[in-house]
């Protein structure tokens, strides 16, 4: 996994696989100070999973939220967050 190959780096995801594990395993793999900027539609969206969105609001500081342009029934945003 690239974030455990480079712990010194921040990390973007744009919209995670919707039920997949791969972004919150990187999340769980990220050292404390790092940033992790992620488009997605958080908790109950089509983007990543529940367990995700939990574990960033529980381990992460929410630097900024920035709302995006957005396609029908898309609800996304860009979410910059500094793990503790």
């Amino acid at each position: 996994m690239a974030v455990r190959a480079y712990p010194e780096r921040n990390v973007f995801c744009c919209w995670p696989t919707e039920g997949a594990d791969w972004a919150l395993q990187a999340a769980q793999a990220m050292h404390a100070g790092r940033v992790l900027a992620v488009v997605g539609e958080g908790l109950g969206g089509q983007t990543a999973t529940d367990a995700f969105w939990t574990y960033l609001g529980d381990g992460f500081d929410l630097l900024e939220q920035v709302e995006l342009p957005q396609f029908p029934r898309t609800r996304d945003y860009l979410a910059i967050c500094q793990k503790r």
